[in-house]
């Protein structure tokens, strides 16, 4: 494994609550990652907070309809950009819940959906 990813891989598992776990690190140079896996089940992120005051169905602690796990990971790869001018848009917007939420996310110069 790459000094780079024994250095990053536990500062992910400490800042963002879920751990990623490198699969094939047999490349010749030791340092090619073929797939990575992202375990965020006990992972509580802001915007999993939020998915649960806007009920959508991307939270995984959504209680009123059918969820998915995709909160943590949508933090995890946004939290960078949270509060930058960004335009941002989103494709399938079930009963408008999740627009809700980005909104309160992010710092959108512009929120664009489509259903």
């Amino acid at each position: 494994m790459s000094r780079f990813l024994r250095k990053t891989l536990p500062k992910l598992t400490r800042k963002f609550g879920f751990e990623v776990v490198p699969y094939d690190l047999s490349h010749p140079k030791g340092s090619k990652i073929n797939r990575l896996v992202v375990d965020s089940s006990d992972s509580m992120s802001d915007l999993c907070r939020l998915g649960v005051d806007h009920p959508t169905d991307k939270s995984p602690y959504n209680t009123t309809l059918h969820r998915h796990p995709y909160t943590p990971v949508y933090d995890f790869l946004f939290a960078a950009i949270r509060y930058d001018p960004i335009v941002f848009g989103e494709i399938g917007i079930e009963r408008n819940q999740s627009m809700v939420c980005w909104r309160s996310y992010f710092f959108c110069r512009a929120l664009l959906s489509e259903d």
